[in-house]
């Protein structure tokens, strides 16, 4: 509420991410609801009310993070780079033929959706003869599509991977799970998650060198890296996946699975960490978790 009478223009660009990066697929409805209502002036009588609707439909929906692991692994893996290169001068019936080629990959399923449909501005003729085809394609409104693609938010490649996010969810092996993520992670720091104020803040990135310095089983896994390893960047990434792994009603699926590790993974190895040593970060942050909220709590109390 506070952000919304501060910056309007900013919560107008940020519902609609949120909406993508913790629901996506979970409510594919509602997204679309969210993106009409902000792309549009921001008329919501009062907004304040608004606002508060939409936290709570966003909070009850049903949840699935794949459409941010298929973004961010757009953007950063280096694969799903290389492989864009050699998709370059295809046509968009290539393209969209790969998009919907279930023998493909996931991701190179993605990198062709993005090509297709990832203009900047405003869509032109060329671009809803595009979007008419991944529309019908994916049995998606059009209006949906033009929104997706012309939505002027501060991420614009979650929106373009929801049709094969839903696709990942709506498999029959899918479960909904309420993930419990590290123990104390679900506290809340003046209406900021932990895994935002350790990133974050400079309180944040305080505590995490207090407990890098101070945490036995962390010291032990920085002796067995490369000197060149981050080792505290590499723990405040760890720390953001694990604390906001608490997450009700999630839909979880084996593509699902694997699409969140090779994101998590690709993020750790950019720090020098590789797939094995993510696993035994996250172990040494887990075996020394109560030294994690001690520091925490320490110094959040001595910022009051």
């Amino acid at each position: 509420m506070r952000l919304e009478r501060i910056n309007p223009g900013y919560m107008r660009r940020r519902l609609p991410v949120i909406a993508y990066e913790d629901i996506g697929a979970g409510n594919e409805s509602y997204c679309l609801r969210v993106t009409q209502r902000a792309s549009r002036a921001f008329d919501w009588e009062p907004p304040e009310t608004a606002v508060a609707e939409a936290v709570a439909a966003l909070a009850g929906s049903l949840k699935s993070r794949t459409c941010c692991d298929f973004a961010c692994l757009l953007e950063f893996d280096p694969a799903c780079r290389a492989f864009k290169v050699t998709l370059q001068g295809r046509s968009e019936d290539e393209l969209l033929a790969l998009a919907l080629d279930k023998e493909a990959s996931w991701l190179d399923r993605a990198c062709a959706l993005e090509l297709m449909c990832a203009k900047r501005g405003r869509p032109n003729a060329q671009m809803l003869a595009a979007l008419s085809k991944v529309s019908e394609a994916f049995q998606l409104s059009m209006e949906g599509c033009v929104l997706f693609v012309g939505h002027k938010s501060d991420d614009r490649l979650m929106p373009l991977t929801l049709p094969l996010a839903m696709e990942v969810s709506r498999v029959e092996q899918r479960q909904i799970v309420d993930s419990a993520g590290l123990p104390g992670s679900d506290a809340w720091v003046n209406g900021v998650p932990l895994c935002a104020l350790d990133m974050h803040s400079s309180m944040g990135r305080k505590m995490l060198k207090v407990f890098c310095r101070s945490s036995s089983e962390i010291r032990r896994f920085a002796r067995d890296c490369r000197p060149e390893v981050d080792v505290a960047s590499a723990v405040s990434l760890a720390l953001f996946h694990l604390d906001s792994g608490h997450m009700k009603q999630q839909i979880v699926t084996s593509a699902s699975e694997e699409l969140r590790e090779r994101y998590e993974t690709m993020e750790l190895a950019r720090c020098g960490i590789n797939a094995a040593q993510r696993i035994q970060l996250y172990a040494a942050i887990t075996a020394d978790v109560d030294r994690l909220n001690e520091v925490r709590e320490s110094m959040i109390w001595q910022e009051a």
